[in-house]
């Protein structure tokens, strides 16, 4: 297939987001182009990176987010304004898939990396973003192809222990999150998005219902009939609004992690690998990996850290340096 792994160093960008389908026409690449070459900006000193933020099968297509970047040289510097904002792109390990083909088809790139790839390999996904280096304009191309260089972040394969270990941590983080305002927790995060209370019933509710109705069926060739997420997830928020105090939200997760940390440490390593089905699928059409309870953890894992991110932006957003979620 051609994966080459590589070591990224972080990138200071400049961006303007979209917000709306990946699949529709937009203006931001252009409104981004036209700016960097006012402040004297261009290839191949400069790279333009396209950070595809949300996955469309699981954000409504009109609330997909996509950032439009260009790498900064050492001595610019940053002014506050209206259309441009700036930030940091974390390097790390990453997976190589060099991309040329119509625009559409890069979501083919994703399931090679995604589908093909990691499930044989010895890395599993990274819970960063994804880096789309554009390296032409696919108007200038006479077939309409787009040359990219798509990074995948990546990391070395857990062992089963490792996985229970990191996926234990996630009680500690929410704990530290009592020492927040009550009334900071029934706040949405972002426009059309959940608040912090209904992020942690989320995950609640999916902890609980994983060791009662998904963990004890995880069986050699088993077909699981597991229900369908929105139905859960809609549950979780109405719990959240229902009156129930932020505190009490976060001492019923660590109850229901440490309940479903137990029972995996119960689990032997050939139970871990153990292939499935859900809802008739060998596949999890998220990751691209088997059904097994080492890559179904593996998923929550991922889960826990966006929903990390999403609360640790939210509060210290809202907060001093003393008083920021780390």
């Amino acid at each position: 297939m051609g994966i080459v792994i590589k070591k990224l160093p972080d990138y200071e960008v400049a961006y303007i987001r979209h917000v709306g389908s990946y699949f529709e026409p937009s203006n931001h690449w252009g409104r981004l182009g036209e700016w960097a070459a006012r402040n004297g900006l261009f290839p191949p000193a400069q790279n333009y990176i396209g950070l595809s933020l949300d996955n469309p099968e699981f954000v409504a297509p009109e609330l997909c987010r996509h950032d439009a970047c260009i790498t900064l040289s050492k001595d610019f510097v940053k002014e506050e304004q209206s259309e441009i904002q700036f930030k940091t792109i974390t390097g790390g390990l990453y997976a190589l898939y060099q991309f040329y083909d119509t625009p559409d088809k890069l979501a083919n790139a994703y399931q090679a990396v995604f589908g093909d790839w990691i499930p044989q390999s010895d890395y599993v996904a990274d819970d960063k973003i994804s880096l789309e280096f554009s390296l032409n304009n696919p108007l200038d191309d006479i077939e309409g192809k787009c040359k990219v260089d798509l990074y995948v972040p990546i990391k070395k394969k857990l062992s089963k222990d490792e996985v229970i270990t990191e996926f234990e941590q996630a009680q500690d983080w929410v704990n530290s999150l009592k020492k927040h305002p009550e009334k900071d927790f029934f706040e949405p995060i972002e426009n059309g998005k959940w608040s912090v209370a209904e992020i942690i019933a989320h995950l609640a509710f999916w902890d609980k219902y994983v060791l009662e109705a998904i963990l004890p069926n995880m069986k050699q060739n088993t077909d699981i009939k597991s229900i369908d997420f929105q139905e859960l997830n809609d549950q979780a928020s109405n719990y959240a609004l229902s009156g129930i105090s932020g505190m009490s939200l976060i001492d019923q997760f660590v109850e229901s992690r440490e309940r479903l940390v137990a029972k995996l440490r119960g689990k032997s390593d050939a139970e871990f690998h153990v292939q499935f089905k859900i809802n008739g699928d060998e596949i999890d059409l998220y990751s691209g990996a088997p059904f097994s309870m080492y890559n179904y953890i593996s998923s929550f894992i991922w889960h826990d850290n966006h929903h990390k991110k999403q609360i640790i932006e939210f509060f210290n957003s809202k907060y001093s340096k003393d008083f920021q979620v780390k």
